[in-house]
């Protein structure tokens, strides 16, 4: 008698397929499952070549499918990081005393508002993927230990 999870007949020259599992699967059968390896999305052709640096360095850091669907508003944070770093290079070659210093100022606040927007829109920030009941800063040396001679034994 064949068993109940093969079909087929044992005269025919076939090979016996499994039948499909009744019930439950298992961890390990779940765990399994092929990976597909997706590839790093490409910069727009669009993108000037500081921004098309800057896809590439977000990209990298993240998972491949991290910025699947929000390509459009990556490219516009690249873009906007490209503006920001110009006119903070106009910043500095002016002065204080420049008559654009107020206007510039006000301008590069504008737009680090803007990445800081679109960054947290697509969860770049370190508080999209922290939990809060970690702790933030942690101290591998205790101050009040350091330099101080083990206490002797006696």
């Amino acid at each position: 008698m064949q068993p109940k999870h093969f079909v087929g007949i044992a005269s025919c020259k076939r090979e016996l397929t499994p039948m499909k599992k009744n019930g439950r699967y298992s961890k390990t059968e779940l765990s399994i499952v092929p990976r597909r390896e997706l590839p790093q999305p490409e910069p727009p052709a669009t993108l000037s070549e500081s921004g098309k640096e800057i896809w590439r360095g977000i990209v990298a850091g993240f998972r491949p499918d991290w910025f699947q669907g929000c390509e459009s508003i990556l490219a516009c944070y690249c873009e906007t990081a490209t503006i920001e770093r110009q006119i903070a290079g106009v910043i500095t070659e002016c002065g204080v005393k420049d008559e654009r210093w107020p206007e510039l100022v006000r301008l590069h606040c504008n737009v680090a508002s803007s990445l800081a927007n679109l960054a947290t829109k697509m969860r770049l920030t370190p508080q999209a993927t922290r939990n809060k009941s970690t702790d933030k800063h942690v101290s591998l040396v205790k101050p009040w230990l350091d330099n101080c001679e083990p206490d002797p034994v006696t």
